[in-house]
């Protein structure tokens, strides 16, 4: 049994595993759900209220419905998930993007729920058979996005706090500040581990580790 190595002021993301859902081949339909927390930071509410209308193809940007404030706001497009939402689309120009299949032909004014995204990504994420899919969820796909933006591809920390729509930057480095990749976890300690005086062997397959880390 694999114990959680986090707790309420530290989350680990295990990068690997949220790359391979990404990869995973699935619908149209499931991609766009999993993408948008993963490659544009939003919230299940906000994957569920998305509504054509606001989406700008020829221009690349977007507009979110913020869960927590309540107003729009205008956001870049992923180009993979423009290609996604083309698909779902087909054509349509108003109402949810991502509908409720089995009630989208009584009312397409009713949003999927919360629920039913939650469930979406544990239909895609089971037959993955990852070791932590337990930890793996809509939320931690808004917090891969944080933490690859500005750990691993080391962008903005302002540019970040637009796109997470906090209200100050200070916001978001304390949202950041508890996000932990499991590699980098693994990469410190190793140099720890092999820091402390070793045989010159030990030295050389430290070094050969971290590289592949």
């Amino acid at each position: 049994m694999n114990e959680r190595l986090e707790s309420k002021h530290c989350y680990v993301i295990y990068r690997d595993q949220m790359l391979k859902l990404l990869a995973a081949r699935k619908s149209p339909h499931d991609q766009l759900c999993i993408a948008l927390p993963c490659l544009m930071g939003f919230r299940s509410e906000e994957v569920t209220t998305w509504k054509a209308e606001h989406i700008d193809f020829d221009n690349g940007d977007t507009f979110v419905m913020d869960a927590k404030k309540h107003r729009l706001f205008k956001v870049p497009l992923n180009i993979q998930v423009a290609a996604c939402a083309e698909k779902v689309l087909e054509g349509r120009t108003e109402g949810y993007v991502v509908e409720n299949e089995s009630t989208a032909w009584r009312n397409r004014a009713e949003p999927l729920s919360v629920t039913a995204i939650w469930y979406l990504w544990k239909r895609n994420i089971e037959p993955l058979n990852l070791a932590n899919a337990s930890e793996i969820s809509p939320i931690v796909g808004r917090r891969f996005f944080a933490a690859e933006w500005f750990y691993n591809q080391h962008l903005s920390l302002v540019t970040l706090s637009m796109l997470m729509r906090h209200a100050d930057v200070k916001v978001t480095l304390e949202y950041v500040r508890k996000l932990i990749f499991y590699h980098d976890l693994k990469k410190d300690y190793l140099k720890f581990q092999f820091g402390i005086e070793q045989p010159v062997s030990s030295l050389s397959r430290a070094e050969q580790l971290v590289e592949i880390i």
